[in-house]
């Protein structure tokens, strides 16, 4: 008898040892669906990158009526209007979602353009003197853009002080941008800030917004007059 309950004993235990551990799965991470274009405005060509994350198959309706599962697709729009374009991120069997909804405007021709970005790449050391306009340092430099009735339509208050050959690319976005017609003359006028002195004037470029029509160029490169800039542009 007592060996028959040493071996049910040794048979209930062996049996509670050999019980499997279950395993706890964790949960596939949240999907997040982003995404950005380029838009070549005469073609009407779009190329879509997805910036998605967390995604394992994609949805995307372009608001034309077409669709596609692609990752980065690239689509033509072939009547100027308004579209909402959306793409849908999925998870592993399509537990989880997530959707980013932008609007595109397809469009040849625009009636105001922005500046939302100028990038000064080089400008000249010396005044019309030949002259170092700091004689402590560089020049304090900021600009304001205005019309031809020299009224300032933007003036950066950013001075970016004691400027040289290694201070370049400058960068300042412009907010709120200054919106002008697309057929209004005005300038950009680079300073040396010499406070409590008058500043120095640096000099100044002359453009009509006309001139970007028909291209509608989201980057511009002047160089001119002893500087070299870019703008960045947008329409409407």
């Amino acid at each position: 008898m007592k060996k028959l309950f040493t071996l049910l004993s040794v048979i209930l235990i062996s049996g509670v040892s050999c019980k499997k551990e279950q395993k706890i799965i964790p949960p596939d991470p949240a999907p997040e669906a982003s995404f950005t274009y380029v838009l070549d405005r005469l073609s009407h060509n779009v190329s879509f990158t997805n910036t998605s994350k967390n995604g394992l198959n994609y949805s995307w309706s372009f608001g034309d009526g077409y669709n596609t599962t692609e990752f980065s697709p690239k689509h033509h729009y072939s009547e100027e209007d308004t579209y909402k374009v959306s793409l849908v991120v999925y998870t592993y069997n399509a537990k989880q979602k997530d959707k980013d909804v932008q609007t595109i405007i397809i469009k040849s021709t625009f009636d105001s353009m922005r500046i939302n970005k100028i990038v000064l790449n080089s400008i000249d050391f010396k005044n019309a003197k030949s002259e170092d306009y700091d004689t402590d340092g560089g020049p304090d430099v900021y600009f304001k853009i205005v019309n031809e009735a020299e009224t300032v339509l933007f003036s950066e208050g950013t001075v970016k002080k004691d400027v040289g050959p290694g201070s370049f690319p400058i960068v300042w976005n412009l907010s709120p941008a200054p919106v002008f017609t697309m057929n209004q003359k005005f300038v950009i006028n680079f300073y040396d800030n010499d406070a409590p002195e008058p500043s120095e004037y640096m000099g100044g470029i002359i453009f009509n917004s006309g001139f970007f029509r028909g291209s509608y160029p989201l980057e511009y490169n002047v160089n001119l007059g002893g500087k070299n800039f870019d703008l960045s542009l947008s329409y409407e």
